[in-house]
């Protein structure tokens, strides 16, 4: 009776061990599993995105070009980025509940810390315009680094519960500034791509959800104005080119988009005043190259070189170009901290003109950003105009 006892004790613990090899193995089994998915997931997060060229998205239309380049080792970018971010909570931050500014405060601060890990650091910008218009239509393109930068923006906008007025799962398209008699800007969310545009149609070409049979290649003004550019080999301290060819006679409505869309339209009156006293002609121009430096939030140097074909046209421009030199700011903006510098320099074809401006945190933090069309963002204080209406 004794050894039978023994034999079934014995049988039982056998039975126990196997018990415990057998959840061991099945946690082991679901921990091996459980790593490998992550680091599966990891990697195919991670995985960098290969960085298009500028061609990829040029077409018969494309009339302008630009690089915009965002990299926080460039301590004028560094300081700007994180001035704006200050703006961007400090602004947007007050018309948000207390869980929307937590989801902002901490998208800020990633974004202060690494935007050149979520994105690569150049911006592309493409300005597009149909034949016989002067409607002008931009794209500007971020691409992420890889598939966790996308799921980190993604994130983002969902914790904000903004929703999208058109979805599918290659695309979601965020309308603002939806207002009548007023142009809208969408902003999309592709798996590859951040875009920020005024057309719809333009954003679903990016993305490519639209037809691409139609010829790529632009006009030969724009590819030969194009390799200006020098667009793998950028000069030292350049953050943004960009050129524009004057097809349809665009430069002119360009300049009086960017002017309104910084609130300086008295600023553009004057320099159209000026040119017309020496009846300059904006058909004139051949096309127009610009290139910026920062060189902190507060000092920029801007350069635009405007390209003639025609040798008096070249010298009008010339001549009015020396009378902005002795342009001044008013005695309110002197007072706000704003200076401006403008030289000029005539070349054999062209005509350099070099902006350096002093107090471009005083302009950004009154720039107007109640464009959305989920909430109403007000600003506050004094229109830029009346700062900087006497240049």
């Amino acid at each position: 009776m004794a050894s039978n006892k023994e034999t079934l004790t014995s049988v039982e613990e056998n039975t126990h061990r196997q018990r415990r090899w057998g959840c061991t193995c099945g946690c082991l089994s679901f921990l091996l599993a459980l790593t490998l998915t992550t680091l599966a997931f990891t990697y195919f997060a991670l995985k960098p995105y290969p960085l298009a060229s500028p061609a990829r998205w040029l077409r018969p239309q494309t009339r302008g070009f630009g690089v915009l380049r965002l990299s926080t080792a460039d301590t004028g970018f560094a300081d700007l980025f994180s001035f704006l971010a200050n703006q961007v909570e400090e602004k947007v931050g007050k018309t948000l509940n207390e869980n929307e500014r937590r989801a902002l405060r901490s998208a800020m601060l990633l974004a202060r810390q690494s935007p050149d890990w979520i994105f690569y650091p150049p911006i592309y910008v493409y300005i597009e315009n149909e034949e016989k218009s002067s409607e002008l239509k931009f794209v500007l393109i971020g691409q992420f680094r890889h598939f966790f930068g996308y799921l980190l923006c993604r994130s983002f906008i969902q914790s904000l519960e903004i929703r999208p007025s058109q979805e599918n799962a290659y695309l979601s398209l965020y309308r603002f500034g939806a207002k009548k008699d007023k142009e809208t800007i969408d902003l999309a969310l592709a798996p590859q791509n951040l875009l920020v545009s005024n057309s719809e149609a333009l954003i679903k070409f990016v993305a490519g959800q639209e037809d691409k049979t139609s010829p790529m290649s632009p006009s030969e003004r724009f590819m030969t104005y194009y390799g200006e550019l020098h667009t793998d080999r950028p000069e030292p301290g350049e953050d943004l080119a960009f050129i524009l060819t004057n097809e349809n006679n665009i430069i002119s409505s360009f300049f009086e988009t960017l002017f309104a869309s910084l609130q300086q339209k008295q600023v553009w009156e004057r320099i159209r005043e000026t040119l017309a006293k020496y009846s300059v002609d904006p058909a004139d121009f051949l096309a127009l190259k610009v290139s910026c430096d920062l060189k902190s939030s507060d000092h920029v140097v801007c350069t635009s070189t405007f390209y003639f074909e025609r040798l008096d046209a070249l010298q009008r421009f010339a001549d009015a170009a020396k009378l902005l030199e002795g342009l001044g700011v008013t005695p309110q903006a002197k007072q706000a901290g704003i200076a401006i510098k403008i030289e000029s320099r005539k070349g054999r074809d062209s005509v350099t003109v070099t902006v350096d401006v002093t107090g471009l945190r005083r302009i950004i933090s009154e720039i107007d950003y109640s464009h959305s069309s989920q909430r109403a963002l007000g600003t506050q204080g004094a229109s830029t105009d009346e700062v900087t209406s006497g240049l």
